[in-house]
């Protein structure tokens, strides 16, 4: 799923899928993290109130997280699926 390009490192990033996962980062409050090493999804499945799920995916991994929850305050990228 990884980008072949803009990651830190390349080290198993094939974009086999076709899905090209960009590294992001995300926005915790009014800073901005993970630029070139992280890619965040929000999932659809809200947790409570003020929390959500979300997926990730990181420099030095191989595969996409299983769902984390996560604070709605969070800025996590989005990505919309056609069934």
């Amino acid at each position: 799923m990884k980008s072949t390009t803009l990651w830190n490192s390349t080290l198993y990033a094939t974009n086999s899928s076709g899905l090209t996962a960009f590294p992001a980062g995300y926005r915790s409050g009014s800073f901005f993290s993970g630029l070139e090493s992280v890619c965040c999804w929000w999932t659809s499945e809200s947790v409570n109130a003020s929390s959500a799920y979300y997926i990730e995916i990181n420099v030095d991994g191989t595969e996409v997280s299983p769902p984390i929850s996560g604070s709605k305050a969070y800025g996590f990228s989005v990505r919309l699926i056609k069934d």
